[in-house]
């Protein structure tokens, strides 16, 4: 079992990468790069991420729900 400070770092983690996965989708956006199916695996990525995070804040009772 995971400490809250370990849970606490891994949210921290989690955060950085979901927010790179959401700044990728917006560059690709912005400029509809050469290949389409990287905007699938980029918004693929922030989703992970995000639910990732979402999880995280559940267990440690910062938000109620998932």
């Amino acid at each position: 079992m995971r400490t809250k400070e370990e849970c606490q770092e891994m949210l921290k983690e989690c955060i950085e990468k979901r927010e790179f996965w959401r700044d990728k989708v917006w560059e690709w956006e912005k400029k509809q790069l050469e290949y389409p199916h990287q905007l699938d695996d980029y918004e693929g990525q922030r989703n992970s991420w995000s639910q990732r995070v979402k999880t995280l804040e559940y267990v440690l009772g910062i938000k109620d729900y998932i």
